[in-house]
């Protein structure tokens, strides 16, 4: 099998014990014979390394690598980053340590790749499952055509409209190497996935498969599933700073890229505002304002938020966009049907 290329998985973990062993294993089932696990544990305080440790045998037993790394505690973005530079394979992976691969996740994408190679990424979809039945098949991470049909991906990454799911992409490591040319690769507390993804998204088409190859799990109170406001607008602002960040490694004119970005953490701002029922101890009112002035600059003011910035201010101006508004719902509703 040395014809095939190596796939690097890389995984960073902290304190995963209640969820470890369920990855590595999923790892374990894969079809593809060629696999590189590079785990980077980021100062894990419970028994996550002896845990991965106890994995050596039966991924030499299948011919599987598995390089093992120790830090200390930096956040998962960087440990991912970390465990990235020292991956050694043609192709690119990430995996959450909470999250699962089904077993022909790594073959389906990496065969895409082989067979075409003017594509620089695959993606696939998955199943968004609860941490207390993850085996459940019912809901998918990607349901929009316009995110599945996506024609120009590195764009579409940028200004939110594709996800990037960990353990739903490959990315050829030419790529990655290509884009960055000598520069670092930006390590973040907001994540890692683009830090992947958009170099294998530039300047190249992608091919997206339309399965469900892995499970993502969702757990509360994780990194990226927090439940207070604060943090929220807090990572939002995050993602759309490290999309600024490895926009820059490229020097390209990317203002109008940048601005769409913004329009959009905006938004998802103030959506975050107006689904906390009391701002949890925040000003409500004054943030909302000052993002809604923010996107009044971009020129992204909707009516919808017309609307609800005018209920929280009782101006009198609330009964008509809230007649605006709803006759506008009713016209898109009779469109779609």
């Amino acid at each position: 099998m040395e014809d095939k290329p190596l796939v690097s998985i890389i995984m960073p973990c902290y304190n995963g014990h209640d969820y470890l062993r369920r990855a590595l294993d999923s790892v374990l089932e894969q079809t593809y014979p060629r696999v590189e696990l590079v785990f980077v544990d980021d100062g894990s305080t419970d028994d996550t390394v002896e845990i991965a440790k106890s994995y050596s045998d039966r991924f030499s037993q299948k011919n599987y690598i598995l390089k093992l790394y120790e830090q200390t505690n930096q956040g998962p973005g960087y440990a991912a980053i970390n465990g990235l530079e020292k991956a050694m394979g043609d192709f690119l992976s990430y995996l959450d340590s909470d999250d699962m691969l089904l077993p022909s996740s790594v073959e389906i994408r990496a065969e895409a790749l082989m067979g075409n190679p003017k594509a620089n990424v695959s993606r696939t979809n998955g199943y968004v499952v609860p941490e207390n039945n993850v085996r459940e098949d019912k809901n998918l991470l990607v349901t929009s055509d316009d995110e599945k049909k996506a024609e120009n991906l590195f764009a579409a990454l940028i200004e939110g409209r594709v996800n990037n799911f960990s353990g739903t992409f490959m990315v050829r490591a030419s790529a990655v190497k290509d884009y960055y040319q000598g520069h670092p690769i930006p390590r973040s507390d907001f994540g890692q996935n683009l830090q992947l993804l958009l170099p294998g998204a530039w300047n190249s088409s992608d091919i997206y498969i339309d399965e469900p190859l892995m499970r993502y799990v969702v757990r509360g109170g994780s990194h990226s599933h927090p439940k207070n406001l604060a943090e929220k607008i807090r990572l939002i602002n995050g993602y759309y700073e490290i999309r600024k960040e490895i926009l820059s490694v490229r020097q390209e004119d990317s203002e109008s890229l940048l601005r769409s970005a913004r329009t959009t953490a905006v938004r998802m701002v103030l959506d975050a505002i107006l689904a906390c029922q009391d701002g949890e101890g925040l000003n409500k009112k004054q943030l909302f304002d000052q993002y809604y002035v923010e996107l009044q600059h971009l020129n992204g003011l909707t009516l919808e938020y017309k609307m609800h910035h005018a209920i929280l201010h009782k101006s009198p101006k609330r009964f008509l966009y809230r007649g605006l508004y709803y006759i506008e719902r009713r016209l898109q509703r009779k469109n779609i049907s």
